[in-house]
């Protein structure tokens, strides 16, 4: 909610770079995919990470958030003529919330302000052996709801975002030791829908609250997980741009476009 400031972009350009290296690299020194599939079952975990939330010319937020992580997948073993290449389908659901820091254009600033999101999402793909290592690629479905209390500020009011959007992504499995495999995933998502809510009466009772629809935008999930027989642990990174809504009400109002980066490390107990 403010410009794209070049240390966020720095941040962003060194997670690219270091998932790549290891995406290239692993690959060329392991030589064995037996045991390297997708594997059934379920998994826990909880995540720390760094949030900023950008409006360019208008406003930012950023937050240290804290998450919870929820996962199950299941696997189906290939059929003739491809018996070699299992397919999975995957649930996910994630919770994350963290206080956030305020700052726009015109000086106004606040700490200490409300904001969460939730996403679930639904994914299937197939596991591909490519002698040496393992491609699953996946599509699927992800819807994400956010919410935001800028209520203690002067003219401060609730805001809350839905997006709908289609996940295609692809996970290179690697052998990192005998206990251990090395997941780097590479993901784009496609905006299919968006709503962003302003509940302005939440400042002045005689106004009105709107809904404005959000018809463009796309975003970027990179992970690089290292994934042991109970347990995982690794960096994610997360990007969204979204385009501006149309405008709606009179006097007219919009929700500006808006860049969302979220840079985490999360850790998962599987089951």
């Amino acid at each position: 909610m403010t410009h794209s400031h070049p240390k966020s972009r720095s941040l962003v350009y060194a997670a690219i770079a270091s998932l790549t290296l290891g995406a290239i690299h692993m690959p060329l020194a392991l030589a064995q995919t037996q045991g390297l599939g997708t594997q059934a079952g379920e998994e826990v975990g909880i995540s720390i990470g760094n949030y900023t939330y950008d409006e360019p010319g208008y406003m930012d937020l950023k937050a240290v958030k804290l998450g919870v992580d929820y996962s199950i997948t299941r696997t189906f073993p290939g059929t003739w003529p491809r018996r070699d290449e299992t397919s999975f389908f995957t649930g996910e659901f994630r919770f994350a919330t963290g206080d956030a820091k305020y700052t726009n254009t015109s000086g106004t600033t606040g700490r200490g302000l409300a904001d969460w999101y939730w996403e679930a999402r639904a994914l299937t793909g197939v596991d591909i052996d490519m002698d040496g290592y393992v491609l699953a690629p996946y599509v699927g479905l992800g819807y994400r709801h956010l919410f935001n209390d800028l209520r203690p500020l002067t003219n401060g009011y609730r805001r809350e975002s839905s997006y709908l959007s289609l996940p295609i992504g692809v996970t290179v499995r690697t052998r990192a030791s005998e206990q251990s495999q090395l997941l780097t995933t590479f993901e784009y998502m496609h905006l299919l829908r968006g709503t962003q809510t302003a509940q302005l009466k939440d400042y002045n009772p005689s106004g009105q609250n709107l809904s404005m629809k959000q018809r463009k935008g796309h975003g970027l999930r990179l992970k690089m997980i290292r994934q042991f027989p109970t347990w995982s642990i690794g960096p994610t990174l997360t990007y969204w741009r979204i385009g501006a809504s149309d405008a709606v009400g009179s006097p007219a109002y919009f929700e500006p476009k808006n860049n969302t980066v979220e840079l985490g490390l999360s850790v998962k107990k599987r089951f």
